[in-house]
């Protein structure tokens, strides 16, 4: 079975914050594809831990998020929605193709204010996507025969910088 992964993490910043950059690999399989399309909506579930490295070790919180995209199909309209969590929007695409490459690509997540940030001090970023499907209503899991797919985890992907 192929894994989604986690590539091309970018840790970068604006003038007031912490910004997070990556693209999810891997996270559409074919049966996730055919899921939308009947109706069941695919949500994936971002989470992102910023520690301080005291001694060479992850030492305190800095910053936790979790944050999730949910994609779903409209076959009334024939457009695919998608809800962004972190900033509570919600974007109407024409194609598939178009909604699963914003699904996929994270493009500058506030992780923190850089006030909160120690200068010459080493961070450790670890991210981590929790690829899943919605619920369905009692029983109809019988009835979709690929729905049997359960919720899959990428590995924790880190990014070590020093501020």
């Amino acid at each position: 079975m192929v894994r989604a992964e986690i590539k091309d993490i970018v840790v970068g910043n604006s003038s007031e914050e912490l910004l997070l950059y990556f693209d999810l690999d891997k996270a559409f399989r074919k049966e996730t594809e055919e899921g939308i399309v009947n109706g069941i909506p695919a949500s994936f579930t971002f989470f992102v831990s910023l520690r301080e490295v005291l001694d060479g070790r992850p030492g305190p919180q800095v910053a936790k998020l979790e944050f999730d995209r949910v994609l779903s199909y409209d076959s009334l309209k024939d457009v695919f929605n998608l809800r962004f969590s972190k900033d509570g929007t919600t974007l109407t695409v024409d194609t598939l193709e178009k909604a699963k490459a914003l699904m996929i690509e994270i493009n500058g997540v506030r992780v923190v204010e850089l006030f909160r940030l120690k200068p010459g001090s080493t961070y450790f970023l670890s991210v981590k996507v929790r690829l899943g499907r919605k619920n369905l209503p009692l029983f109809f899991h019988y009835l979709i025969p690929f729905w049997q797919l359960r919720d899959e985890e990428t590995d924790w992907y880190y990014v070590e910088f020093r501020y």
